[in-house]
């Protein structure tokens, strides 16, 4: 298979050379999960790979009316057992799901401190005033209905953001606790939108969450992920750079044309390690990456729709 190294890149990530490789145009490796039609659009799908290696589920937003306009309803999953190669037909979920939730859902799966297992759908409402989640407790055989997410304080506000969070990841603080931490973006004063990129943290598995605030100024739709070593973690993050008032953070631009990056960055703080806490990744090298990454798309279905795609990861021998 042909290695793509992305074009554009400043000094600093050519030294970094990240290779790729892009099987985009290998249709006969491409599987539709969900095939589109001219009037049902399927987006923004979130999978999880269980532990057996084989097992994925698949959850995405879709509309049924015509129409593809982003922030459509949650309430259309399907499972594979081979590893992508087939999928299940639609998995019943209840009404709740469709009946209020919204935009881009994520499917985790996450233990808590007592060894139980169990996958989180999360989502948003209609008007972003909060998170939404359903959970199953037996491995994706059944769901719960669709509800508001689980405050660890119940005196503190809905925990609310502009998308439902990418990441959640297993971490230990200094006591050694563990604990789940999620990102996602709204402003510093709290209100669904961009800009900003917030934490919350769950001691419970993911049932109730809390200790929410700002770590990151500029940004949005972040995700995270956790370093080779086991270290801290890297976090992805698009963010607007602007010509002519480059100090300004979030919110839209009052001076110069804008433009979209995505930056690689990694905790502060650690002893012994050096380089820049933040890379700037250019448009092209950025769109080659992703281009070359991401094995999750929207395609024309059959009949002129919009489906989802599942690119076969076999090797380049079969």
């Amino acid at each position: 298979m042909a290695v793509v190294e992305p074009q554009g890149l400043t000094s600093v990530l050519r030294h970094i050379r990240i290779p790729s490789a892009d099987i985009s145009e290998q249709t006969n490796r491409h599987t539709f999960v969900a095939e589109g039609t001219q009037t049902e659009w399927n987006g923004h799908p979130s999978t999880v790979l269980m532990p057996d290696g084989k097992t994925i589920f698949c959850s995405w937003q879709g509309r049924r009316d015509g129409s593809r306009k982003h922030g459509a309803p949650v309430g259309y999953m399907k499972r594979s057992d081979d590893g992508g190669r087939t999928w299940s037909g639609y998995i019943k979920l209840p009404a709740s799901w469709l009946a209020i939730g919204r935009g881009s859902p994520t499917i985790q799966r996450l233990d808590d401190p007592g060894g139980n297992t169990r996958l989180f759908v999360f989502c948003r409402d209609e008007n972003r005033t909060t998170f939404l989640c359903a959970v199953s407790k037996d491995v994706g055989e059944t769901w719960s209905e669709m509800r508001p997410l689980g405050l660890a304080n119940p005196e503190d506000g809905p925990i609310t953001g502009w998308t439902a969070p990418i990441t959640i990841l297993e971490a230990k603080g200094s006591d050694a606790v563990r604990k789940h931490l999620m990102w996602y973006e709204r402003t510093r004063d709290g209100k669904p939108a961009t800009g900003v990129i917030w934490q919350s943290a769950s001691y419970d598995g993911g049932l109730t969450w809390g200790e929410s605030k700002p770590v990151v100024d500029r940004g949005w739709t972040v995700a995270a992920l956790r370093s080779a070593a086991g270290h801290g973690r890297a976090g992805l993050r698009a963010a607007h750079v602007r010509l002519g008032n480059p100090r300004r953070q979030g919110g839209a631009p009052r001076h110069g044309p804008e433009r979209r990056r995505l930056l690689l960055r990694r905790p502060r703080g650690r002893p012994g390690r050096r380089g820049p806490d933040e890379l700037l990744l250019p448009a092209r090298a950025r769109a080659s990456a992703a281009k070359a990454a991401d094995s999750r798309r929207h395609l024309p279905g059959p009949a002129g729709g919009n489906g989802i795609v599942k690119e076969d990861e076999q090797g380049p021998e079969q």
